[in-house]
């Protein structure tokens, strides 16, 4: 199992890594019979059935999740001043997801709000080479992204049960979101070949971050 400290620490180097980052055709088909009726569209099952549409405290996102999450906080003391992390988790056995966030130091908050794309580079960097240092883990791929207009990453990852917390080798992807005010975070854990892919998608798809955020 996860400990949510494990995973303070986790976070804690992520964002301190991105915060000293950016310091620095088709075929045609035959006609049907005129009395056929078109097939009734089928609806796919939902991936994330039974999970609860979960609302941040300070309506800073929504995201689905399977339950009411472990809200913790910690403050970490950087070159640019204190910076406090918000951190909501689900331990689910020897996995977890998380989603996370920390406000951005004024000077940072100011030149990505003038859209340096310099920076906010350097800080998606940053955060991605700061989380796999801090549980040894192994980058497998990596995807620029943009959801919502926001500048992103997502990556694959894999840490071996001698870096493990549980003792086991793990699966993780996480996504990295840079807005004008904050670092974001979300993240999937799981031993290694137990993820479910299509859970995981649908989570980090349901996860959206309020428009001033």
């Amino acid at each position: 199992m996860f400990s949510v400290r494990r995973l303070m620490s986790f976070v804690a180097l992520m964002v301190l890594a991105a915060l000293l980052a950016a310091c620095g055709g088709s075929a045609t088909p035959e006609s049907p019979a005129a009395t056929e009726a078109p097939a009734a569209p089928t609806t796919p099952p939902d991936p994330l059935a039974g999970w609860i549409e979960y609302t941040a405290d300070d309506q800073g996102f929504t995201a689905r999740l399977p339950k009411q999450p472990d809200v913790q906080s910690q403050t970490v003391p950087t070159e640019a001043g204190d910076i406090e992390i918000v951190m909501y988790v689900v331990e689910q056995g020897d996995g977890a997801l998380l989603v996370s966030h920390n406000e951005l130091p004024p000077q940072l908050a100011e030149m990505v709000t003038a859209g340096d794309a310099e920076v906010t580079t350097s800080m998606l960097d940053g955060g991605r080479d700061g989380a796999l240092a801090n549980v040894s883990g192994v980058l497998q791929s990596e995807q620029e992204i943009t959801v919502d207009g926001i500048s992103g990453r997502d990556i694959n990852f894999t840490v071996d049960g001698s870096n493990s917390p549980t003792g086991k080798a793990i699966d993780g992807r996480a996504r990295i979101l840079v807005t004008p005010q904050r670092l974001w975070q979300i993240l999937a854990l799981a031993s290694q070949g137990e993820m479910n892919e299509k859970q995981v998608n649908a989570f980090f798809e349901s996860f959206k971050i309020a428009v001033g955020e």
